[in-house]
């Protein structure tokens, strides 16, 4: 029942805040989860339809995307709000490493938290289960791991038409773009419409650092800080701690009304909120980057940055004002919350050239293996050009939803070059939990008949999109499959395109390894803690 707060004197505060206690707090939140799972689920798979948004901007925008369409989601119910934020957090989380798997994880761990609560309800001791469910998820993904393989050029193709939703296009230019520039190849997307799809190669730099600070933030739609036109930037190698020193540098950049990036080893957080404020105040396109403090390379990134844009690293005293002559200038900077990508930079190509004929010449006489790892990146990070795709679209709104789906594909491009790939399609998870079945006919754990449960619905999420009949198709796909052991790292499910029996890997429908892990990772987890929940306090405001 719901009850106002009644722990505290202040009086402000029960009318503020309300609590909810026992079972009834979880099958609340539970209502939200089941919300937010059924408007992600709807997206899911070849067959997954779009999704129509406005914001409060009225900002009308379809997508097909999944963690879009969870960021996005909203319930008026607190209390049921609080419930989807739950799974928008692993979700979120999932993307964040991986790059993909939102709507997988959103059904998945619907799914659990649905069975984990029903039988706790049923009277089940809630540590045993726990116990049961860590070890069926154990079990599960070594049992995946056995199937993961090393993604090759044509799987680059495959993953990129998957999670871009079939787009042919996008798809090619993924597979020319690591093709050309290789696995570590940068890429970006240009921020509005094209006549026609497009690949286009320039110099370029990429560092593992993002803004300080999100009120660096001027494209909130992809949450990144975007400086173009002719941008100024700044080095320096020690602390910046006074905003008298940067004052010349900023003059210049408000009078020229040009962008500027300062990437620091340091920064004092009274100038870093001194700068925020001039940035609101004077409408400045600014962006600071600081050197994260484990990063040992700091002057390294320094030096190939200084390069590459014609600045000159500062070491400023705190009274010494930094001069104009100083910065360098580059075309073109995204900066995310992890990232900078540096794009046609105004340094000297001679010495440029000079550079890395230095760097190439230290890499043949080190002997230290640890350097000459770090060398051979270097210089490949100062060859390699930049990736800059182009998207046709005949309007905004078609724009971002195509939007999407390229990210998408980069995203999940990215994790299956670094983690493997694995058969697609839901059939993975869906043997993984034959597999579980077949352990947990001697034993009866309800754990184990849970997580089980749980993994099936991925690909009865499909196939209910594709109008296929479940039941039927699951016990085709089981048949073809036995014995599972037998199957040598490929499975037979459905083709979605055709509705015909193949082999996903062979085919080319495939999942990126740490995609399909770490689903089951996070869900068995956000399980384990909602188990524990018996109340919960919320704002009334």
């Amino acid at each position: 029942m719901l009850v106002p707060t009644s722990n505290r004197n202040d009086k402000n505060f029960n009318n503020k805040y309300i609590s909810l206690l026992g079972p009834e707090s979880r099958q609340k939140l539970l209502e939200g989860i089941h919300a937010i799972s059924d408007m992600v689920s709807t997206t899911l798979g070849p067959q997954g339809k779009c999704v129509l948004l406005n914001d409060e901007a009225n900002n009308i925008r379809l997508t097909k995307d999944g963690v879009t369409v969870a960021r996005n989601f909203f319930n008026v119910d607190p209390i049921k709000n609080t419930g989807a934020q739950l799974i928008k957090n692993i979700a979120s989380e999932v993307n964040n490493k991986s790059g993909d798997g939102t709507t997988t994880t959103t059904v998945l761990a619907c799914k659990l938290l649905s069975l984990y609560n029903k039988t706790i309800l049923e009277g089940h001791n809630s540590n045993e289960l726990r116990k049961q469910l860590a070890e069926a998820s154990s079990i599960v993904t070594e049992f995946i791991s056995n199937y993961v393989k090393i993604a090759n050029n044509k799987d680059i193709y495959n993953i990129a038409l998957i999670s871009s939703n079939n787009h042919k296009n996008i798809s090619e230019i993924l597979y020319k773009i690591y093709s050309e520039l290789g696995h570590d190849a940068v890429i970006t997307i240009n921020n509005y419409p094209a006549n026609k799809d497009n690949v286009s190669f320039t110099d370029g730099y990429s560092i593992d650092h993002g803004f300080s600070s999100s009120f660096f933030i001027n494209n909130f739609k992809l949450n990144q800080c975007d400086l173009s036109g002719s941008v100024n930037i700044l080095l320096s190698n020690s602390e910046l701690t006074s905003m008298n020193s940067l004052i010349e540098v900023f003059e210049h950049s408000l009078k020229t009304n040009k962008p500027l990036l300062i990437i620091t080893k340091s920064i004092s957080d009274e100038l870093l909120e001194t700068i925020i404020v001039n940035k609101l105040k004077h409408q400045l396109d600014v962006c600071v980057i600081k050197l994260e403090e484990s990063d040992l390379n700091k002057i390294d990134v320094l030096n190939d940055i200084s390069v590459l844009t014609g600045a000159t690293i500062v070491n400023p005293m705190s009274k010494n004002v930094i001069s104009i002559e100083s910065l360098g200038q580059l075309k073109e900077a995204i900066v995310t919350k992890n990232s900078c990508t540096i794009i046609s930079g105004n340094g000297d190509k001679d010495k440029k050239e000079m550079y890395i004929n230095d760097l190439t010449s230290s890499l043949k006489h080190t002997k230290d293996l640890s350097k000459k790892i770090k060398l051979d990146k270097r210089i490949a990070k100062l060859k390699n050009k930049i990736a800059k795709i182009d998207l046709e679209a005949a309007n905004q709104l078609e724009f971002g939803e195509i939007y999407d789906r390229a990210e998408d594909a980069i995203n999940a491009v990215k994790t299956a070059i670094k983690s493997g790939i694995l058969p697609g399609g839901g059939v993975m998870l869906y043997m993984a939990s034959l597999y579980l079945d077949e352990i947990n006919k001697n034993l009866n754990k309800q754990g184990y008949s849970i997580l089980s449960e749980a993994l099936k619905t991925p690909i009865e999420t499909m196939l209910r999109n594709a109008n296929l009949k479940i039941n039927e198709t699951l016990e085709k796909i089981n048949y073809l499959n036995k014995p599972i052991e037998s199957k040598n790292g490929d499975f037979i499910g459905i083709n979605f395109k055709n509705n015909e029996y193949v082999k996903m890997i062979d085919n080319g429908i495939i999942d990126p390894a740490d995609v399909v892990l770490d689903s089951i990772t996070k869900s068995v987890n956000l399980a384990n803690q909602f188990s524990s929940i018996n109340g919960l306090i919320y704002s009334n405001v």
